[in-house]
């Protein structure tokens, strides 16, 4: 709450995330609730998996709210701020979330089974947030209206462009990624082969009871 409210500045802005991310983490444990009727998980999943669906899920929201409400003090309506919104931002929190999914299942090359039902659980709670992410939060959008923006800018005159108010120091970094996409791939894939060497020489197995 109070780390939303600095970043928003207004009551409405910071609530719409918490509300998103909490139906998206209601419904993630009432999915864990009947996958466990089907397979026995351990008590930690429900846990685990309401850590994560809270993070992301304020996460992937934030995402969303914030570029609405850049555009909504670039002049664009509400009716239009919102599917730009989705189309962007939206775009990014689905395959941002997807992504972290997979990751997730990937526990189960872990062969143990409780690990594995750590990663399936804790999946559900990331699809779940993303589809509160982009079904609920744009209905709440649209109900608070301007009132999603501070109430000194509902009335200011536009800022701008959303792509000028994005020309920050971010804004040009992405650019010059944008503009070079195969040397910086390549530089991440080799950073990340060079993170990955010590994988090859741990030591895996299970603590004792002690």
């Amino acid at each position: 709450l109070i780390i939303l409210s600095i970043a928003f500045m207004a009551v409405l802005a910071m609530v719409a995330p918490l509300l998103s991310a909490v139906a998206g983490l209601m419904l993630g444990l009432m999915s864990i609730t009947v996958f466990s009727s089907v397979t026995p998980i351990t008590s930690i999943a429900p846990v685990l998996a309401a850590m994560i669906g809270l993070g992301v899920g304020i996460d992937y929201a934030v995402f969303i709210v914030n570029r609405h409400r850049e555009q909504l003090r670039a002049g664009m309506t509400i009716e239009e701020s919102i599917p730009a919104a989705l189309g962007t931002a939206g775009r990014a929190v689905l395959v941002a979330g997807v992504t972290v999914a997979i990751a997730l299942t990937g526990l189960f090359l872990s062969g143990i089974q409780t690990v594995a039902m750590l990663g399936v659980t804790a999946s559900f709670a990331v699809l779940t947030a993303i589809l509160a992410a982009l079904t609920l939060l744009p209905a709440l959008l649209s109900l608070f209206g301007m009132r999603i923006l501070r109430k000194r800018d509902r009335n200011a005159p536009p800022v701008g462009s959303a792509s000028e108010i994005s020309s920050g120091m971010w804004g040009g970094w992405a650019r010059i990624v944008g503009s070079h996409p195969v040397p910086f791939l390549l530089i991440a894939v080799v950073v990340l082969g060079v993170l990955t060497i010590p994988f090859f020489s741990m030591t895996l197995g299970q603590v004792d009871a002690g």
